[in-house]
């Protein structure tokens, strides 16, 4: 960690350092949970406790709702922990829920795939949702989460190329989707195989 961050070694332990860890531990954190989530972003150390780690637990919180979720997210993505998710998430989780998405497919999102949740901008957003209600999609099927998580997950000329490959076979646009719902079936099945 000091590798990455030397300023550490000028944080007051008791002043600095402490505080942070001792609300880890609070909110469940055990200590090879820290050491995971610290060595992974020892950013944390550096963050503002006030203003950085307890909003975004917070936030965290209001989503997923259980301590032990929130803790194997941050061990998945440990930089939530010192980021301004309402700033880079609330106008997404609002525009989700006032197109109908359940608070419960919202939290897989974030939980499984906060990266790809956090770096997407609006617009895009909005794109891909247009798209999977063309494609049939209803927001509250786990089906829906899989195929938004694919599809934010992919630029739109990459999925334009793959689909135009496709057609080049003779494949029709039924074909198409057809193909990818059963795939999104099979990495259901497989998921919870």
């Amino acid at each position: 960690m000091i590798s990455f961050r030397p300023d550490l070694l000028k944080s007051n332990p008791d002043k600095t350092l402490k505080p942070k860890l001792d609300f880890l531990r609070d909110v469940g954190f055990s200590t090879p949970d820290l050491t995971l989530v610290l060595s992974k972003n020892p950013c944390i150390l550096t963050s503002s406790l006030g203003n950085q780690i307890v909003p975004a637990y917070g936030f965290l919180k209001s989503i997923l709702g259980i301590d032990k979720v929130i803790i194997s997210t941050a061990k998945r993505a440990p930089w939530l922990l010192h980021t301004d998710l309402h700033k880079r998430m609330g106008s997404k989780i609002e525009f989700l829920q006032d197109h109908g998405v359940p608070d419960s497919i919202i939290s897989a999102m974030i939980k499984h795939q906060p990266r790809c949740f956090l770096n997407v901008r609006l617009d895009r957003l909005t794109e891909v949702l247009v798209k999977l209600e063309a494609m049939d999609f209803r927001p509250s099927t786990s089906s829906f989460y899989m195929a938004i998580s694919t599809l934010l997950s992919l630029n739109e000329s990459l999925w334009e190329e793959k689909c135009e490959l496709y057609r080049s076979f003779g494949w029709s646009e039924d074909d198409i989707l057809s193909a990818f719902k059963r795939g999104l079936r099979l990495w259901n099945y497989q998921r919870i195989k």
